[in-house]
Formats: C-alpha cells, structure tokens, sequence
C-alpha cells in the first residue's frame, strides 16, 4: 500500500501507518473513508494544538529570557553610567592634580626668586654700610684735612 504525496509515493505498511479496517476491502466504503479522514483531522488537530502549546511555552521562556536580558542591560547601562561618572571624577582629580602641580612648580620658582631678591637685599645693604664707612673716612678725612689747612693757614 502506498500513499500519493506530491509526485512521490510513500510506502508504508499498512498495520503502521493506517487503521487495517480503512484498507480491507469490505470496509472500502464512503463512511469508513469520512470516519478515517475525521480520524486523521483530530489527530493532526491534536498535534497541532500539542505544538501550539510547546510555542507558547517556548514564548514564555523566551519572554522571560527577554525581560532577564533587558535587567541585564540595565544594570550594565547603569554600570556603565557609573564608570563614566567615576572616569569623570578621575578627569577632574587628574586636571586638580596637574594643576597643583603648576602651583608648586610656580611656588618653587616664587621662593627661588624670593631668595634671590633676600641675597641682593643683603648685598646692597652691605654696599651701603660699605659705602657709608667709606663716607664717615671720607668726611673723617676731610676733616682732618680742614683742620690741617687751617693749622697752616694760621700759622
């Protein structure tokens, strides 16, 4: 016995594939052949709804796995907010500390100035007790010169 599918035939023992009774010749009827064909539609109606529900299952699973995944997604772009927010604060701290930095080195050079200026200050007040020594000889001098030339002049 065989079955005509498309352009293709398929074999199949009878006992396996159909009820023995649709095949023997005294059952070869119309109302066995509607009985059988109403047998088949609530089997294949049968698998159908069985399949329907493993879809519908499977959506679910598959729903469920969506909505993990979009906490998922969540956290990381929570995550991620965090960790710009973080580099942010690291930007910042890094620019704080650079410029710390330009105010030491500022700071530095400040001081070095500063004791530059100290040391001329100290030269130059040497410079004018120096000069002013050498004023107090020279007046000392010119006094003594005064008195020298007066001495002479009287005589």
């Amino acid at each position: 016995g065989g079955v005509r599918k498309g352009n293709a035939m398929i074999i199949r023992p009878v006992e396996q594939s159909l009820r023995p009774d649709y095949w023997s010749p005294e059952h070869r009827d119309a109302a066995s052949s509607e009985d059988y064909w109403r047998e088949k539609g609530r089997e294949e109606a049968a698998a159908c709804k069985t399949e329907a529900r493993e879809h519908a299952t499977n959506l679910a699973q598959t729903e469920g796995e969506l909505a993990g995944a979009q906490g998922s997604l969540e956290a990381h772009k929570a995550t991620v907010a965090e960790l710009l927010n973080n580099t942010e604060e690291a930007l910042e701290a890094q620019d704080t500390k650079r410029k710390l930095a330009e105010a030491e080195t500022a700071l530095a050079e400040a001081r070095e100035r500063e004791a530059m200026l100290v040391a001329e200050q100290a030269r130059l007040q040497e410079a004018v007790r120096d000069a002013t020594a050498l004023a107090v000889q020279a007046e000392g001098r010119a006094v003594d010169l005064v008195a020298e030339a007066l001495q002479d002049a009287t005589g």
